[in-house]
């Protein structure tokens, strides 16, 4: 009997020494400020997969209604927005690579051997990007707009129990910035984090912005980042390596990017990050051929493939289309 009321007594001690949701997200806080605070200067691949999808009578102009929730932006994924079916009309690929020192993202295509001074909607014009996902989303989110989080709950993903929060950020205090049709503009936005309860470590950002204004084209967006830990010169730092975003436009489009991270590590010697010199005085600008002379304008000509292009590994600018 004593030894029994001994193990029960060891029991209980157990329980209480349970950290609770407070104790849990101030521990989760603590650990991906840290991360963000310390991250040396690194680089990825980051391939981005992206996917337009038009209500099959094509593209009509409406209210985007209430921000949509988790349930309606998974009806969207399986191809129903608003009761219209939607179709695949454009899909490409972008192979780049990211750097990141100081907290500020860098990019280049792959294989080139320096990165430019450009932001990434200077380098890729067209169609739905984002940025921020390494270290700026973290702190916007855990430091800088003092998002206000409540816990929800425990749930079971992948064979584990992880802890389940949710979160919000006024307009007033936001710094998610949006730019659609031209315009931008802060948004308010909420979200959740789901957190390993055992290690305090962040598995998992989900963010939507609030209903974007009408001169942005757009309804909504929203973002899933999946984190895990990378061994960085002999310590290991909190980064993304898959992600989601979506796009509901007002005329009723559906643009979706799908994005890897890999091939992460540190600059160390056989790294080099510069930026471009300025041109000298009379050299041809950058991504220009010299030639003595002009073709003639109007003059036909064939382009013809002398392999098949491999869509695994296919490079910037990759595109197809069904109509």
């Amino acid at each position: 009997m004593r030894s029994k009321s001994l193990f029960l007594c060891g029991v209980i001690v157990c329980l209480h020494a349970q950290p609770g949701p407070g104790d849990l997200l101030q521990r989760v806080t603590s650990k991906v400020l840290e991360t963000v605070n310390r991250l040396p200067k690194y680089m990825c691949t980051q391939t981005i997969d992206r996917s337009q999808y038009e209500p099959q009578a094509g593209p009509a102009g409406h209210s985007c209604g209430p921000p949509s929730d988790v349930e309606a932006l998974m009806d969207i994924s399986l191809g129903v927005e608003r009761n219209k079916p939607l179709v695949l009309t454009t899909s490409d690929r972008l192979r780049l690579d990211v750097a990141v020192s100081g907290g500020r993202e860098m990019y280049a295509w792959v294989g080139e051997s320096r990165f430019e001074d450009r932001s990434l909607f200077q380098l890729v014009r067209n169609g739905a990007l984002s940025t921020g996902s390494f270290a700026e989303l973290l702190m916007v989110v855990f430091r800088d707009d003092r998002a206000s989080f409540s816990y929800k709950g425990e749930i079971a993903e992948a064979g584990r129990q992880l802890a389940d929060f949710e979160f919000r950020v006024p307009v007033q205090s936001s710094h998610y910035i949006y730019t659609g049709a031209g315009n931008r503009v802060t948004t308010g936005y909420y979200g959740s984090i789901l957190v390993d309860p055992r290690t305090a470590d962040l598995e998992r950002l989900t963010v939507h912005t609030e209903r974007l204004p009408p001169e942005t084209g757009s309804c909504e967006a929203s973002t899933t980042l999946d984190y895990t830990r990378v061994r960085l010169n002999g310590a290991e730092f909190l980064l993304p390596n898959r992600g989601q975003l979506q796009i509901l436009d007002a005329n009723g489009m559906d643009l979706r990017n799908s994005t890897v991270y890999s091939g992460c590590h540190e600059f160390l010697g056989e790294s080099t990050l510069r930026f471009d010199a300025q041109s000298e005085p009379g050299a041809p600008a950058a991504g220009k051929a010299a030639s003595e002379g002009e073709l003639p304008a109007g003059l036909p000509f064939t382009i013809a493939l002398s392999s098949s292009v491999d869509q695994t590994a296919a490079p910037r600018g990759t595109r197809s289309a069904r109509s």
